[in-house]
């Protein structure tokens, strides 16, 4: 197959970007490695002996963004607190398989921590173990429910920060990126029934949720006394697992019908 090969502008360009950065540029490379035999004349003039050539994918990951829970102010979150202490974590960030990610999840006090980054490197939730700084995901993550195990509970009418932090390896070592800090609220549920419509309404969606349970829906002021999967009750790790695979586009939602 043919190889472009870059003209004079572009090694400038690469040339340019290799000095100021220290890196070379998201791309693929071609690696040729020749060998001659020696001659007395020069010692690469004889005849090639054999001759290799690598593909190497050089790609450097350039954003990681947080989606849902929280906000950059206590004031967004007081108007949007959650009513599960199992919420879902999501960010967005560039494709990167050879990339690991971690969450770190702490409680946020405005009266004793006088910023979210002073909380977020205060005692952790998650992970529990303190001697820990990240709780590990995994690579190609993007969506992550808060675990029952490895963590401190999450407490109702209570503020929480969180971050993630994306690793990778590079020529020179270990890469680390980190991400902004977001604050989230979980608010106080009156009831356990409260609790299961939240979950309905992430299970179905608030377009039919509003249609069955709005002001106008046939099932508007019915409450739940729970949620079933199989003939047995469902547990809040089982609803989150479901959530999860929904949100991701592992799973779908075929149909909803009222008896």
């Amino acid at each position: 197959s043919q190889i472009n090969m870059p003209d004079s502008d572009q090694l400038q360009s690469m040339t340019s970007y290799i000095m100021t950065s220290g890196k070379i540029p998201n791309g693929t490379y071609i690696f040729t490695f020749e060998l001659f035999s020696s001659t007395s004349e020069n010692t690469c003039g004889g005849n090639r002996i054999d001759k290799i050539d690598r593909k190497v994918e050089i790609y450097e990951p350039t954003f990681l963004d947080l989606q849902s829970p929280g906000f950059n102010s206590i004031a967004e979150a007081d108007q949007s607190p959650l009513f599960t202490t199992y919420p879902n974590f999501i960010w967005s960030t560039d494709m990167c398989s050879a990339c690991d990610y971690g969450i770190r999840v702490s409680k946020y006090d405005p009266l004793t921590h006088d910023s979210p980054y002073a909380a977020l490197n205060d005692i952790s939730n998650l992970p529990s173990d303190q001697s820990i700084e990240f709780y590990e995901i995994g690579s190609n993550s993007s969506v992550f429910t808060y675990p029952a195990t490895g963590s401190i509970d999450l407490e109702q009418e209570t503020y929480y920060v969180w971050q993630i932090r994306r690793s990778y390896e590079t020529t020179v070592g270990l890469k680390e990126d980190f991400s902004d800090i977001f604050i989230f609220k979980i608010g106080r549920s009156q009831n356990s029934s409260s609790s299961d419509l939240e979950f309905l309404k992430e299970l179905i969606g608030e377009e039919l949720f509003s249609q069955y349970f709005g002001p106008n829906g046939e099932l508007n002021g019915f409450s739940l006394t729970g949620i079933q999967l199989n003939g047995d009750d469902a547990g809040v790790q089982d609803l989150e697992s479901i959530i999860t695979k929904i949100k991701e586009g592992n799973s779908d939602v075929k149909d909803v019908s009222v008896e």
